[in-house]
């Protein structure tokens, strides 16, 4: 899939951003490596393991004021969204590279195709209060 934005969203493949020259993608018969930052801080990581398992997700929430980074490192995941003030949803199928920005106020979901492994990181630390529920493919009017 070819990179695309939204106001609240950002999909790219790591390594294809001109914005991002330091970002690396290399892939050999030693495995891979991804650089995914340089420069920045941030004081959120985590590396999510995702099993294919019926009904299963990570995520189905959105965020006010946090803004997160996600690249997935193994295996595939389909990845839903929605914008809570245009209303625009879509979909797309994620694999190993790919890269996303969620901006606040974007409702996201994650489903994994197979064993996947995902990692996300942002520059504000985890707050829970700023995790609210909402499902992007069956999205409700919170007013």
């Amino acid at each position: 899939m070819k990179s695309f934005e939204t106001e609240k969203l950002k999909f790219w493949v790591n390594g294809a951003d001109p914005k991002h020259s330091w970002e690396r993608s290399r892939l050999d018969e030693r495995g891979a490596l991804f650089q995914l930052v340089d420069g920045e801080k941030f004081s959120h990581l985590v590396v999510i393991q995702c099993v294919p398992l019926p009904g299963a997700f990570r995520g189905r929430h959105f965020h006010l004021k946090k803004k997160e980074e996600f690249f997935l490192a193994y295996g595939s995941m389909t990845f839903a969204w929605y914008d809570l003030d245009s209303k625009e949803k879509g979909e797309c199928e994620l694999f190993p590279g790919n890269r996303l920005t969620i901006f606040p106020k974007l409702a996201h979901v994650f489903f994994a195709q197979n064993e996947s492994v995902l990692v996300e990181f942002s520059s504000s630390p985890y707050d829970e209060q700023d995790s609210i529920p909402f499902d992007p493919r069956n999205p409700v009017d919170l007013q």
